[in-house]
């Protein structure tokens, strides 16, 4: 039991009423149905009311750790899908050379035109 000293007189009971008890539950219902969705936002947007009224919730504050540990995993996890690609290996054969003979400029336009004309090959439905 939390003492009346550490509320500034008033017993955790008296902060918290039978009513405003039964909407805790409610968010709290709503805060495991979003976790079940893995809507994170919406989970964290719950508690944090939670625990508005109620900053000593000790559930509340472990659900706000687990949401927060899971909302910075989803945002580094890539998603993987599958696609059909294509793919281009090409040797310039003399390209280092005529790099060391050419202006970084001329070297520049020369390798342009090469991508833009290998790109328009591959691009075409039938490349």
């Amino acid at each position: 039991m939390i003492t009346e000293a550490a509320h500034g007189g008033r017993d955790l009971l008296d902060r918290v009423s039978p009513e405003t008890d039964g909407r805790i539950a409610i968010r709290l219902e709503r805060v495991d149905a979003a976790i079940d969705r893995k809507e994170w936002d919406e989970a964290f947007k719950q508690v944090s009311q939670i625990l508005a009224v109620d900053p000593d919730h000790a559930e509340a504050q472990g659900l706000l750790a687990h949401i927060e540990r899971r909302r910075q995993r989803t945002e580094l996890r890539v998603e993987a899908e599958r696609r059909t690609v294509t793919v281009v290996f090409c040797d310039l054969v003399g390209s280092s050379r005529m790099a060391e003979l050419l202006d970084p400029e001329e070297t520049q336009e020369v390798l342009s035109w090469y991508h833009r004309i290998v790109g328009e090959a591959v691009t075409q439905p039938a490349g």
